[in-house]
Protein backbone atom coordinates (compact mmCIF):
# COMPACT_ATOMS: atom_id res chain seq x y z
CA UNK A 1 0.00 0.00 0.00
CA UNK A 2 1.61 3.34 -1.07
CA UNK A 3 1.97 5.99 1.80
CA UNK A 4 0.28 8.92 0.28
CA UNK A 5 -3.45 7.78 1.83
CA UNK A 6 -1.52 8.33 4.97
CA UNK A 7 0.09 11.25 4.23
CA UNK A 8 -3.24 12.65 3.10
CA UNK A 9 -4.94 11.44 6.55
CA UNK A 10 -2.81 13.41 8.32
CA UNK A 11 -2.12 16.31 6.91
CA UNK A 12 -5.88 16.65 6.92
CA UNK A 13 -6.49 16.15 11.03
CA UNK A 14 -3.56 18.16 12.07
CA UNK A 15 -4.97 20.86 9.63
CA UNK A 16 -8.21 20.74 11.05
CA UNK A 17 -6.57 20.63 14.42
CA UNK A 18 -4.59 23.81 13.90
CA UNK A 19 -7.99 25.43 12.31
CA UNK A 20 -10.34 24.39 15.70
CA UNK A 21 -6.86 25.70 17.89
CA UNK A 22 -7.03 28.90 15.94
CA UNK A 23 -10.55 29.19 16.62
CA UNK A 24 -10.69 28.79 20.22
CA UNK A 25 -8.02 30.94 21.08
CA UNK A 26 -9.48 34.01 18.94
CA UNK A 27 -12.98 33.10 21.06
CA UNK A 28 -11.09 33.03 24.26
CA UNK A 29 -11.58 29.29 25.13
CA UNK A 30 -8.90 26.75 25.78
CA UNK A 31 -8.37 24.33 23.06
CA UNK A 32 -7.84 21.48 24.99
CA UNK A 33 -4.67 19.13 25.55
CA UNK A 34 -5.58 16.77 22.46
CA UNK A 35 -6.16 19.53 20.43
CA UNK A 36 -3.17 21.29 21.11
CA UNK A 37 -1.02 18.69 21.28
CA UNK A 38 -2.17 17.67 17.58
CA UNK A 39 -1.87 21.24 16.42
CA UNK A 40 1.49 21.38 17.66
CA UNK A 41 3.15 18.47 15.73
CA UNK A 42 4.55 20.30 13.19
CA UNK A 43 6.34 22.95 15.16
CA UNK A 44 7.60 20.00 17.56
CA UNK A 45 8.48 18.13 14.09
CA UNK A 46 10.27 21.13 12.86
CA UNK A 47 8.02 21.57 9.91
CA UNK A 48 7.37 25.44 9.13
CA UNK A 49 4.02 26.16 7.83
CA UNK A 50 2.47 29.28 6.36
CA UNK A 51 -0.02 31.29 8.52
Amino acid sequence: MPPEPFHWAGGSVIGRALILRDKAEGTGKNPGALLAAVAGLPRRLGWRLPR
